[in-house]
C-alpha cells in the first residue's frame, strides 16, 4: 500500500491552498471545483461536502471523477452560485486503506450578491405639516453592502441638501441590512409628493441589473391657507356688503370660520345684521351697515390641523351721521373774580366724514347761535368758509354766562342728534360778615359762644367760615359758630371772621374780647407743713391769681394777723405778671415770715408752736374770695433708740428671735437695718455694707450660718438726721475637729484641735478597732486643744478617734492613722539596701582611681620627669576628702503604702549622718473665729526642744536632672511637685561640712520630722533612696552658683580641679559612665516590706 502523495485542489484552474478564500463568486455565476490526489494505493476514495455558514452538518456533493492520466485521481465538483453558499465551505476528503486518518481540505466561499428586498417606513398614513418626519429605507440580502439613493419625485436628494444618515450590519448569513434615514420637517409643499429610495451594489453594476427600489406617497396634513377680497370698499350708511373668504387645506373639510373686525371677533349669529361666516358659508355678508361696521376684517379658518389667517384685510369704510358733544375749556366751574374767556367746542364722537359743515348752539335750550352765519353773497361766502362752526368763544365770563349749553352738528351724511347738556358754573363770593359772642363778661373757665352770620352766601353757598384769633387762622373751626370752653388767658384778644366758598372769601367781621379770672390759688399751702424747731428761716407762702387783682390776708388758728401789731410775724407780696404759655393770669404772691428773734429763746416750742395757719384773697369782679390752710408743726430728728433684745443668741442653720427697733422723732422715723462687718477690708470685700436687710423697725432672719453671726446695726432717721444702735448676733454650732501628729519633747503626740462656739469644749479619745482600747496613753487638755502621747510598745497599725463636745452638740468623729515602731536590723529591705550602698561606693572609689591613673598617664607623656608623683598625692588628697562624703551613715525608713507623700531630708553632719524620713502632710483646719492657719502647740510648762541630731529641712527641686549629692525617695503615685514637697529640719546653728571640692550650708530646723507607722506591722515606715550621685560637675575657677548651695573651697582644690580637667574627654567619658551606673530610667521605686522592689 501506498499512500498519496499529495492533494491539490483548484478553482476554475486556479490552485486553491487549503484554509484559503474562493472568489468574489457572483451569483448565478458557474464555477468548477476540483480535488486531485496523486499516487496512492489502493486508489483513494475522494468526496466534496459542503457546510452552510449558519452552520448544521456536511452535505455530500455530487461530483464528476476523472483520471487524467494512471496515478491521479480528480473529482470535478460543478457549482453554481446562489445565496445557499453564502458564507460556507467547501471540504474534500481524501480516504484511503494506506492512510492513518482521512485527508481533509478546506476552502471558503465568498460569494458577492445583489440587494433581495428593500421597503420604506417610518410614516403613517397621513402626517402634519411642522412635524420632523424620519423616512427609513430598509435594504437586505446584499453582499457587499448596498448604496442608497433618495429622490424626490425624480429629483435625488443630496446628504447636503437633506439629513441622511446610513449604517451598514452584517447578518449571520454574511449578507449586509443597510438602512438609512432621511429626516426633514414636513410642510405643505410635500403634500402628494412621492419619495423613493434606490440600493445597489457591485453585483448590480457589474450584473447591469436595475436598482431595487421602493417608493412612498406622502399625505401632509396643514391649516387652510386664507385669501380674501377685495381690498376696499366704501358704502352709505344702510347698504349690503359681501366679504369673500377663500382657503386651501388638506383634509379640505373646515372645522372653524371666524371673522375679525380690528382684531375683535365678528357675532355672525346675528342673523338681524350678517349672514354667512360659517363652515356652511364662510363667505360674510353685512346687512344695512352702520358706522359700527367701519374697519379692517380678517378671516380664520381652521381644520383638523391648525387654523389659517388671512394675510391681507378688507378695509370697510361706511359714511354716516355725526354724533358730537360739547367740550368746555377752561373746564367748569370758573371763578367770576377771574374774568376769563371760555371756549365751547362742538366735538365729533362718531360720524363719516368726521368734519362738520353747520352746528347749531343751544344755552338752557335754546337756540343761541347757528354757524356758519352766511347770507349767500361773495364776500360773505368767502368769510363763511373761515368760520370754524364748531367753536364758540364766552368773553369776560360773569355769574350771567351760568347755564346749561349743547351742540348739533351736520356733516355729508345730513344732521346728528344734540349733545348732551354741559353746565358751565359761574362760581362769585359771599357778601360782607357780621361777628357776635356771648355772654358779654367773659371768665376764665367758662365758656365762649362766637357767631359769624352772612347775608348774600355766594355760588356755591357759603356754609364753611375761616376764624382769627389774634391775627392768626384757626384752621381746625370752620363752622358759623365758635364755642370756646374753657376759656383761657390766650383768649384775652381780638377775634376775625368771614365767610368762604369756591368763589373765593367774603368781607371780614372784627371784634375784641376781654378775660376776667375769678380769685384762685396759683400755688396753694400743703395740708401739713413743719420747721425744725431750731430753724432761723421759717415761712408760709401763697399765690392767688385774680384778675383784676386782689389782696391776701394771714389768719393764725382762725385770728387776722396783722404785722403792725405784733413783731413775731411779717408779710412780703409780689405781683407776678401774666404768663400766656401756662395759661396764667395776673397774680398775687403773699409771704408769711417768721421773726424768730422776736421768739422765747429763738426757737419753737414742740407743742405750743403748733398752729393752723390760713391764707384768705378779697373779692373781684369775676368771683368770690378763696382761702388755703396748712397744719403747722414743730419737727425734730430722732432719739432715745432702742433694741430689744440686743442680743440674740441661736443654734446653726435655726431661725433667730425677731429684733424690735424704737426710736422718737417728727415725723416718725424711719428704719433701716443693716450688717456690720468686723473690718474695713471685710467691708470692701463684701461690698455690700450698706445693703439694706429690712425697711422696717423688725429684723427677721432666716435659718442663720456661722457666717452669720456679729453685729447687726439698726438706723432710725427722718429728714432731719438719723441715729443708730447694734444687736449682737451670737451663732452656735457643734465643734469640728482634726487630728495632727508631732514630735514633743522627744515623744510622739497626737494633737487633736476643736473649731467650736461656744469655744468650752471636752474632748474624748477611741480607737476605731473595737478589739483594742487605750490603757496607759497620757491625754491632757489645753483650751481647745488636746495631747495624746503615743506609747512606744505599741508597734502595730491603729486608728485613733478624737471627739469634741459642747453645749450645742457632738462633733463627728475625725481619725489619726498611726503606725507601729520597728528595729531598723530585723528589716530586710533595710539591710539588702545598706548593703547595695556599700558596693556602690566602692565601684566608685575604684573608678575614681582609675579616673586618677589615666590623668597620669597623660600628663608622663608630657614630661619625662617624674611630676607625675606630686599629681598623684593631689589626686589623693582629693579622694580622701571625697570619700568620706560619698559614705555616710544612712538611716532609711520605707512606706508600704503608695498614698504616703514622701520628704527629702539631709542629716546635721551630712557626711557622717544621712536620714530621710517620710513626713504626712497637715490637713487643713477649717476655722472661723480667725483659726485658719496652722501653728505649732506649745504648753506653759514645757516647750518643743529641737533635737540636734534631727535632719535640716532641704527644699526639693522642682524637676530632673536633680544636682550632685541631693537623695531623693520618689513614690510611684508621687512627683517632685509643689504638692510633694517635703518641709525638712535643720540644726540652728549653721555648720560648714568638707566635701572635697563641693561645700552644702545648712538650713535652720524648724519643726520635728514626723513618724508614720505601718498598719500591718505597727513599725515605722521606711523609705528609699534613688539616684546617690548623678554625675560629678566641673566648674571654672571664676563660675559662681546662683543657688547659693555650692562654692568653691580653697586654691588647693582649685589646682586639683584642673588636674583633673587636664583630659577633657576622658573626663567626659568617664562621666557619662558613672551616670549610667547609678541614672535609672525609671526614678520610682518603692521598697515593700516583703523585700521585693518594684
Amino acid at each position: 500500500m501506498v499512500k498519496p502523495k499529495s492533494v491539490e485542489l483548484t478553482g476554475d484552474g486556479k490552485t486553491l491552498t487549503d484554509g484559503s478564500t474562493f472568489g468574489p463568486l457572483l451569483e448565478r455565476a458557474k464555477v468548477n471545483v476540483s480535488c486531485s490526489v496523486k499516487e496512492g494505493k489502493p486508489q483513494p476514495k475522494v468526496v466534496w461536502y459542503f457546510k452552510k455558514k449558519t452552520g448544521g452538518d456536511m452535505k455530500e456533493l455530487n461530483g464528476e471523477t476523472i483520471t487524467p492520466d494512471n496515478i491521479t485521481i480528480t473529482r470535478v465538483l460543478p457549482l453554481t452560485v446562489t445565496r445557499e453558499e453564502l458564507g460556507g465551505e467547501l471540504t474534500c476528503i481524501v480516504s484511503s486503506a494506506a492512510l492513518e486518518a482521512d485527508i481533509v481540505k478546506k476552502i471558503k466561499l465568498d460569494v458577492r450578491v445583489p440587494p433581495n428586498k428593500t421597503f420604506i417606513s417610518g410614516v403613517g398614513e397621513h402626517a402634519v405639516q411642522g412635524t420632523l418626519l424620519t423616512l427609513m429605507c430598509k435594504v437586505t440580502g446584499a453582499r457587499p453592502a448596498a448604496l442608497i439613493q433618495w429622490f424626490n419625485g425624480t429629483t435625488p436628494i443630496n446628504d447636503s441638501d437633506q439629513n441622511i444618515h446610513q449604517k451598514d450590519v452584517e447578518m449571520a448569513d454574511t449578507t449586509f441590512e443597510t438602512i438609512s434615514n432621511l429626516t426633514f420637517e414636513a410642510t405643505r409643499f410635500e403634500n402628494g409628493r412621492k419619495f423613493h429610495c434606490e440600493a445597489s451594489n457591485e453585483v448590480t453594476l457589474q450584473t447591469n441589473d436595475q436598482p431595487m427600489h421602493a417608493t412612498r406617497e406622502l399625505e401632509i396634513w396643514y391649516p387652510p391657507i386664507v385669501r380674501v377680497e377685495p381690498k376696499n370698499i366704501t358704502v352709505v350708511e344702510g347698504s349690503k356688503l359681501l366679504l369673500k373668504c377663500e382657503y386651501e387645506s388638506n383634509p379640505s373639510s373646515l372645522e372653524k370660520v371666524v371673522w375679525y373686525r380690528n382684531g375683535e371677533k365678528v357675532n355672525v349669529y346675528n342673523t338681524t345684521h350678517y349672514e354667512g361666516g360659517t363652515t356652511d358659508q364662510h363667505s360674510l355678508i353685512i346687512l344695512n351697515a352702520n358706522g359700527g361696521d367701519m374697519g379692517n376684517y380678517t378671516c380664520v379658518l381652521g381644520n383638523d390641523v391648525g387654523n389659517g389667517t388671512s394675510e391681507e384685510s378688507i378695509d370697510v369704510n361706511v359714511m354716516f351721521k355725526p354724533q358730537v358733544r360739547l367740550k368746555m375749556e377752561p373746564a367748569s366751574p370758573i371763578l367770576e373774580t377771574d374774568h376769563m374767556n371760555v371756549t365751547l367746542t362742538c366735538e365729533v364722537v362718531s360720524g363719516n366724514p368726521n368734519v362738520l359743515d353747520e352746528v347749531i348752539w343751544y344755552l338752557d335750550g335754546e337756540i343761541l347761535k347757528h354757524l356758519p352765519e352766511c347770507n349767500g353773497t361773495d364776500g360773505e361766502e368767502n368769510l363763511c368758509n373761515e368760520v370754524d362752526p364748531s367753536m364758540l368763544l364766552l368773553q369776560d365770563t360773569t355769574k350771567s354766562f351760568h347755564g346749561n349749553y349743547s351742540c348739533k352738528g351736520k356733516n355729508y351724511a345730513g344732521w346728528g342728534n344734540e349733545s348732551a347738556k354741559a353746565e358751565l358754573v359761574v362760581n362769585y363770593p359771599p357778601g360782607p360778615a357780621k361777628l357776635t359772642y356771648s355772654p358779654w363778661r367773659v371768665v376764665k373757665g367758662k365758656s365762649l359762644v362766637l357767631s359769624c352770620s352772612i347775608n348774600e352766601r355766594g355760588r356755591p353757598e357759603a356754609h364753611r367760615y375761616r376764624w382769627y384769633r389774634g391775627g392768626r387762622l384757626v384752621s381746625d373751626i370752620v363752622s358759623q359758630n365758635w364755642t370756646i370752653d374753657p376759656v383761657t388767658l390766650d383768649h384775652r384778644t381780638y377775634f376775625s371772621c368771614h365767610g368762604i366758598n369756591a368763589g373765593g372769601p367774603g368781607e371780614m367781621a372784627n371784634t375784641s374780647i376781654d378775660v376776667l379770672a375769678p380769685p384762685s390759688f396759683k400755688y396753694a399751702m400743703n395740708h401739713y407743713s413743719g420747721a425744725l424747731y431750731k430753724s432761723q428761716n421759717i415761712s408760709l407762702s401763697c399765690t392767688v391769681e385774680c384778675a383784676p387783682l386782689c389782696s391776701v390776708q394771714w389768719l393764725k388758728d382762725g385770728q387776722v394777723i396783722d404785722p403792725d401789731k405784733t413783731d413775731r410775724y411779717y408779710v412780703v407780696e409780689r405781683k407776678i405778671e401774666p404768663q400766656v404759655n401756662r395759661n396764667d393770669f395776673e397774680a398775687t404772691e403773699s409771704t408769711l415770715h417768721w421773726n424768730m428773734s422776736a421768739w422765747p429763746g429763738n426757737a419753737l416750742d414742740r407743742s405750743a408752736d403748733t398752729a393752723s395757719y390760713t391764707c384768705r384773697s378779697s373779692r373781684n369782679l369775676a368771683g368770690p374770695p378763696v382761702n388755703s390752710t396748712t397744719k403747722f408743726a414743730v419737727e425734730y430728728e430722732p432719739e432715745n433708740i432702742l433694741v430689744k433684745p440686743d442680743i440674740v443668741r441661736v443654734n446653726e442653720n435655726e431661725i433667730p428671735a425677731k429684733v424690735v427697733c424704737s426710736a422718737r422723732g417728727f415725723p416718725m422715723p424711719s428704719y433701716t437695718w443693716r450688717r456690720e462687718h468686723p473690718s474695713k477690708s471685710a467691708s470692701k470685700d463684701h461690698g455690700n455694707n450698706s445693703l439694706t436687710l429690712s425697711s422696717s423697725n423688725t429684723l427677721l432672719l432666716g435659718p442663720v450660718q456661722r457666717k452669720d453671726g456679729g453685729n447687726y446695726s439698726c438706723e432710725a432717721y427722718n429728714r432731719h438726721g438719723s441715729e443708730s444702735t447694734v444687736v449682737i448676733l451670737d451663732v452656735m454650732y457643734v465643734p469640728e475637729c482634726g487630728i495632727k501628729q508631732i514630735e514633743l519633747n522627744g515623744e510622739q503626740v497626737l494633737v487633736c484641735s476643736a473649731n467650736a462656739n461656744p469655744a468650752e469644749v471636752t474632748f474624748s479619745w477611741k480607737l476605731k478597732n473595737d478589739n483594742d482600747s487605750l490603757t496607759d496613753e497620757k491625754i491632757t487638755q489645753q483650751g481647745v486643744h488636746s495631747y495624746l502621747y503615743l506609747s512606744s510598745s505599741v508597734d502595730v497599725y491603729r486608728t485613733y478617734l478624737c471627739y469634741a463636745n459642747n453645749s450645742v452638740g457632738m462633733s463627728r468623729a475625725c481619725e489619726r492613722d498611726v503606725m507601729g515602731t520597728k528595729v531598723w536590723w530585723r528589716d530586710q529591705q533595710k539591710l539588702i539596701l545598706i548593703g547595695g550602698i556599700a558596693l556602690a561606693i566602692l565601684v566608685i572609689t575604684v573608678i575614681l582611681c582609675i579616673i586618677i591613673i589615666c590623668i597620669c598617664r597623660r600628663m608622663r607623656a608630657k614630661s619625662k620627669y617624674g611630676s607625675c608623683i606630686n599629681e598623684v598625692s593631689i589626686a589623693q588628697s582629693i579622694i580622701s576628702q571625697a570619700l568620706p562624703a560619698l559614705s555616710p551613715r544612712i538611716n532609711l525608713s520605707f512606706s508600704s503604702k503608695t498614698s504616703d507623700r514622701t520628704r527629702l531630708v539631709e542629716s546635721q553632719s551630712y557626711p557622717h549622718n544621712l536620714e530621710m524620713n517620710k513626713i504626712e502632710d497637715e490637713p487643713e483646719q477649717n476655722t472661723t473665729q480667725g483659726e485658719n492657719q496652722e501653728t505649732e502647740l506649745q504648753t506653759p510648762k514645757s516647750e518643743p526642744k529641737v533635737d540636734s541630731n534631727k535632719v535640716q529641712n532641704v527644699v526639693t527641686p522642682n524637676k530632673w536632672p536633680l544636682k550632685p549629692g541631693v537623695l531623693v525617695h520618689v513614690n510611684s503615685n508621687h512627683t517632685l511637685s509643689p504638692k510633694n514637697q517635703a518641709r525638712l529640719h535643720s540644726q540652728a546653728t549653721t555648720e560648714e561640712s568638707n566635701l572635697g571640692l563641693l561645700e552644702r550650708p545648712k538650713t535652720e530646723e524648724k519643726s520635728p520630722p514626723k513618724i508614720e507607722y505601718s498598719k500591718k506591722s505597727g513599725k515605722p515606715k521606711q523609705n528609699v533612696v534613688s539616684g546617690i550621685l548623678k554625675n560629678i560637675r566641673r566648674k571654672s575657677d571664676d563660675s559662681d552658683d546662683d543657688s547659693g548651695k555650692y562654692k568653691k573651697i580653697n586654691k588647693t582644690n582649685k589646682r586639683a580641679m584642673s588636674l583633673v580637667n587636664m583630659n577633657k574627654t576622658a573626663y567626659v567619658v568617664q562621666k557619662n559612665r558613672l551616670k549610667s551606673l547609678f541614672q535609672s530610667e525609671k526614678p520610682n521605686i518603692i521598697v515593700t516590706e516583703g523585700g521585693s522592689s518594684h
